[in-house]
């Protein structure tokens, strides 16, 4: 017995959406995570929805079972991610439930793991990396300012959010 998989189909500049609402209509279901986004242009502010990963869509379906050749010819589609010899690839399902699990809906509501102050974390990359450091403050840019137990004491220094993993 065979279960439906998640796949990866590569859109063309700016076709998510286009992509999406012809795969859906021949009875595919598809994910294409976004985020929301601040766009600042000519004095003014905007927010909008920008997908997490550009130019690329998300398909689920047994390719064993259902007939997936249309999806290359589908409007919006480049092509489906596979080997050489055509088989698409399939997507971990770790991999897909961790996105599953920071959205709500398609809306990614947290793009990092959540992190708080007085959290113990570990430097992920950089001269001190696997050192392990306490998180001090945090602010909007995603600058974090961690506390790195280095040399019997503690170092005030900042980071990057994206340079931390939980301990």
């Amino acid at each position: 017995m065979t279960s439906s998989t998640w796949h990866v189909a590569e859109t063309r500049p700016r076709a998510e959406v286009l992509a999406q609402a012809n795969l859906e209509r021949q009875g595919f279901s598809c994910f294409c995570p976004r985020f929301q986004k601040t766009r600042r242009h000519a004095r003014r502010v905007e927010s909008l929805l920008a997908p997490v990963f550009p130019g690329y869509i998300f398909i689920t379906f047994d390719p064993r079972r259902d007939h997936w050749s249309p999806i290359n010819g589908t409007t919006g589609i480049r092509r489906l991610v596979g080997s050489a010899a055509g088989a698409p690839y399939a997507m971990p399902e770790s991999v897909m439930s961790a996105l599953f699990d920071r959205c709500e809906g398609s809306v990614i509501q947290r793009m990092i793991p959540a992190m708080a102050p007085g959290q113990q974390v570990r430097l992920a990359s950089g001269p001190f990396a696997t050192a392990l450091a306490t998180i001090e403050r945090l602010d909007d840019n995603g600058r974090v300012r961690v506390l790195l137990d280095i040399l019997g004491g503690s170092v005030p220094t900042r980071v990057h959010i994206r340079d931390l993993e939980p301990a």
